[in-house]
């Protein structure tokens, strides 16, 4: 179960979580920042993670998402940062190789032809 607190203040908009960021939660959750993102905020939306519990990794994928598209996670846990620093290191590192077999498979078939 996941809580999702909508407050608008005059600076930027705050959405406040608590509880278990996983399963349908995370869709939900995506509404949310959706719908609050399709507004006319100039500021970037703060994320209020200090309640939530647990996120699995689709909550971890979004939240990373999010933060990559100008959100800001605030009252976040050492614990859960370095889930998402985790994730998101091989979110990278997963890039990188798919890139370098690209560029070895173009450099193969340039070198066959």
């Amino acid at each position: 179960m996941l809580r999702i607190t909508n407050i608008t203040t005059k600076r930027s908009p705050i959405l406040k979580l608590e509880g278990k960021l996983s399963g349908p939660w995370v869709d939900e959750l995506q509404k949310c920042w959706k719908a609050i993102a399709a507004g006319t905020h100039r500021d970037a939306i703060m994320i209020d993670m200090r309640g939530v519990s647990f996120m699995d990794h689709r909550g971890q994928a979004l939240l990373l998402r999010m933060e990559r598209e100008g959100a800001s996670l605030t009252e976040c846990s050492v614990f859960i940062r370095e889930l998402l620093r985790g994730k998101d290191a091989r979110q990278k590192k997963a890039q990188q190789i798919v890139k370098k077999k690209n560029k070895e498979n173009e450099h193969a078939s340039t070198v066959r032809t």
